[in-house]
C-alpha cells in the first residue's frame, strides 16, 4: 500500500464515545487484525494509531517498562542487608 494517501473519514457516535472506520487495507498493511490492542497519541494537532508491539516473555515486558536491561534493574534493586550478628547456632 503506497504512504501518504489520505481519505476522509466521518467521526461517529459509538455509545458514549466517538469513533472512527479504519479501511481494511489499511489495517492489513500494518497487520493488525480485529480486536487486537493498538497505542493511540496525541503528537501536535493529531491523533497518531500505532500497531501495539507484542511481548514474547516477562522479561520483553519488563525491559519495555523500565526502558534497560534486566540485569540493569536488578543491579539498580540489589542492595546487601546487614541483619546483625548471629543470635542462636546459625552458621553464616
Amino acid at each position: 500500500m503506497e504512504k501518504n494517501i489520505i481519505i476522509k473519514v466521518p467521526v461517529r457516535k459509538w455509545g458514549n464515545s466517538q469513533a472512527i472506520r479504519i479501511p481494511k487495507n489499511y489495517l492489513d498493511s500494518l497487520g493488525i487484525k480485529e480486536n487486537e490492542p493498538v497505542l493511540l497519541s496525541l503528537e501536535d494537532e493529531s491523533i497518531v494509531i500505532k500497531k501495539s508491539r507484542k511481548f514474547n516473555s516477562l522479561k520483553e515486558r519488563l525491559e519495555a517498562f523500565y526502558g534497560k536491561t534486566i540485569d540493569d534493574i536488578f543491579i539498580e534493586n540489589t542492595q546487601e542487608i546487614d541483619w546483625g550478628a548471629p543470635e542462636g547456632e546459625e552458621v553464616w
